[in-house]
């Protein structure tokens, strides 16, 4: 939909790269520094613009900016390891009025995560139907599709 998107947790640049080739206005974030560095360079080189900030996404969210697309990929589990389940949730009201579209995509219990300490794999156990709930109460958006995969990806609408 559209043709602007935000990318969060860009990491190198893959998605913000493939979606700029394809003719999409792309800004791309990311907390590391290091690795927008080496997005940017990728971008240069293949000739792609590409609008890479380094910032983390729940502050970069409280700018008065609107994109089509968001995609949130890879991200949010961070915030719920390192903020706790409610705190994390919080933060997601965020979005609101932000995108016509999210793409939204993150573990639904900490246990799925490989590299998460054993003092973290208890932290949160959600069913689909208990995550989607929390997802869709806080950010204000509708889920209009699920992915299942290895994690699942939520599309969330603006309502």
């Amino acid at each position: 939909v559209g043709k602007s998107v935000l990318d969060f947790g860009c990491c190198e640049g893959y998605f913000s790269r493939e979606l700029a080739k394809r003719g999409y206005s792309v800004t791309a974030v990311d907390v590391d520094s290091r690795r927008v560095a080496v997005a940017r360079y990728l971008s240069i080189i293949n000739n792609l613009e590409v609008n890479f900030q380094v910032a983390k996404w729940e502050n970069y969210l409280q700018q008065e900016t609107h994109f089509d697309n968001i995609l949130f990929l890879s991200v949010f589990h961070h915030n719920i390891l390192a903020l706790g389940v409610d705190n994390a949730f919080k933060l997601l009201c965020r979005f609101k009025n932000k995108a016509r579209q999210v793409f939204f995509e993150a573990p639904i219990s900490a246990g799925k995560i490989s590299w998460t300490s054993k003092n973290k794999k208890d932290l949160y156990d959600f069913t689909l139907d208990e995550f989607k709930a929390k997802i869709e109460k806080e950010t204000e958006m509708k889920i209009k599709d699920t992915w299942h995969g290895k994690r699942y990806i939520f599309l969330l609408e603006a309502t």
